[in-house]
């Protein structure tokens, strides 16, 4: 096992002793620690303020900055220039006095969600349509994926429905640092030649293998569900966009169901009802809430095959728009 930062960009050896002890990519659950601070400068929001180690991921690879505290201060956004990462803090503190670095435990939740829906996602579209990911992005409302090729909604589903089988198996997810040799034998949906030296490479047991920077979860069920919302053409392949567990907005056939903080379930088009099934019940029972313009209709039933165990159980009013 190797321990080097994720970058792979080399280093100048004057800045080898300003690099910042990135915590996350040992333990990605980590939500706090002790750190000292190296650098404290005025900035235009505030104060950049950079530590000898964090739990704080800095924004990179397509996944968004972590947000925290640093001594209870708001940290709103984290950055890293050769090898320091800087913490954006609406405080300020002296050199070398030790402080509390916390994470927004929701947002790194979601992040982690998101990030290893789109690992998941993308490694159905290569196995099933030997479809490459070619882009990612996050933002706060949702994540895409670019394509290389073109496809339909119906193999988009095809290929929903298989990251959503990876995901309620709870495949273990595993962090490996290894030389570039060995990484172009492994059997990656893709590969970047022009990484070399030490490489940290995210893999899902029997699934997806894929180089990564970001942080992601310990098993693929922490990610509950993703959902495909929306495809169209993108230069000369397509453009894919999906929601992993919260939050999100559903396409039911020809009108829009937006549900805020909902954990765990489809969405079938019936008629002019749309049909939410829970996947998060206790001995595998599902909740179907049919609803109209006119209100909800909760009912209950059996679920026909063992689905896996869903981590959240909390469902909020859903909202015609």
């Amino acid at each position: 096992m190797y321990r080097l930062p994720f970058c792979t960009k080399k280093l100048n050896q004057k800045d080898v002793s300003y690099m910042t002890e990135k915590l996350f990519e040992r333990d990605s659950n980590l939500k706090t620690c002790e750190a000292t601070v190296l650098e404290c400068e005025q900035a235009p929001q505030g104060f950049a303020v950079v530590l000898d180690r964090t739990v704080l991921f800095p924004e990179g690879g397509g996944q968004l900055s972590d947000t925290g505290t640093i001594n209870g201060a708001a940290v709103k956004h984290v950055r890293e220039t050769k090898g320091k990462i800087i913490h954006e803090c609406a405080a300020d503190f002296p050199v070398g006095s030790k402080v509390t670095v916390q994470v927004n435990w929701t947002d790194r939740l979601d992040h982690m969600q998101q990030h290893c829906g789109e690992h998941i996602l993308s490694y159905a579209f290569f196995k099933l349509f030997g479809a490459n990911n070619v882009g990612f992005h996050m933002n706060e409302r949702f994540v895409t994926i670019d394509l290389d090729k073109e496809v339909t909604l119906e193999e988009a589903f095809q290929a929903e429905d298989l990251a959503n089988r990876h995901i309620w198996e709870d495949r273990p997810v595993t962090v490996s640092y290894l030389p570039h040799t060995e990484v172009n034998k492994l059997p990656m949906r893709k590969k970047n030649e022009k990484l070399t030296g030490i490489l940290r490479v995210v893999s899902v047991q029997d699934g997806d293998i894929c180089t990564c920077c970001g942080t992601h979860p310990t098993s693929t069920g922490v990610v509950g569900l993703v959902k495909v919302t929306k495809i169209e053409k993108h230069k000369d392949g397509t453009r894919v966009e999906l929601h992993g567990e919260v939050p999100f907005t559903v396409v039911c056939g020809d009108g829009v169901t937006k549900l805020s903080d909902a954990r765990g379930f489809s969405v079938t088009k019936k008629g002019a009802e749309a049909e939410i099934i829970l996947l998060n019940c206790p001995e595998n029972a599902e909740v179907y809430l049919k609803f109209t313009i006119d209100g909800l209709e909760p009912t209950t039933g059996q679920a026909p095959a063992p689905i896996g165990q869903m981590l959240f159980k909390k469902l909020v009013p859903v909202l015609i728009v």
